[in-house]
């Protein structure tokens, strides 16, 4: 429902940020490693989001990168580990690292997050290994949406931009840098 929010930092506590939007703050839980780059209250902040509904609530995610926002919906499709958990393993983390993790089937460094135990770092490994992509693929779609924001920022609407970027992958034969994609999704 909620893509990202972009907005003034009111509070910052160690589990969760209150941002202005407009004048609405919006109280958006946050992984441990937000809190630790000591952003000064006032400043703008940028978060993709997650929105999790449950019976008793109804709560907002926050992630500084959108690699961090697919990691943590993906933990959550894991039976059994539910946001808190999929937020500190996001928090204790790099993304590229718990990936890393994930591949090499290293239950043990799992293990060392607070709150994961041996049988959940067992199941996290089980579940998400084979959705562990190749480095090119993830290097390309990292590109990919870094060449969508510049094409933004040139003036295509987004859905355009992206339907370039695309085009650009499908007929790209060399291997691609960032430069290069923008140049090709630039190409008539």
């Amino acid at each position: 429902m909620y893509a990202y929010f972009k907005g003034t930092l009111i509070k910052l506590e160690i589990d969760h940020v209150i941002l202005d939007v407009l004048g609405i703050g919006y109280l958006i839980h946050t992984p441990l490693s937000l809190f630790t780059q000591c952003i000064k209250e006032g400043s703008s902040l940028f978060l993709y989001t997650s929105y999790i509904v449950r019976e008793d609530s109804q709560r907002l995610f926050g992630f500084q990168t959108l690699e961090d926002k697919q990691m943590f919906e993906k933990l959550l499709k894991i039976s059994g580990l539910g946001p808190k958990t999929a937020l500190s393993i996001v928090g204790q983390s790099d993304t590229m690292n718990l990936e890393e993790i994930i591949k090499s089937k290293d239950s043990l460094s799992l293990t060392k997050i607070p709150g994961i135990g041996k049988k959940t770092a067992e199941r996290i490994i089980t579940e998400l290994s084979d959705q562990m992509g190749s480095n090119t693929t993830k290097t390309a779609s990292l590109f990919s949406n870094d060449a969508i924001a510049a094409l933004v920022t040139l003036g295509y609407k987004e859905r355009q931009a992206y339907d370039l970027v695309q085009k650009a992958l499908k007929k790209s034969t060399q291997k691609l840098n960032l430069s290069n994609l923008i140049s090709l999704s630039l190409e008539k």
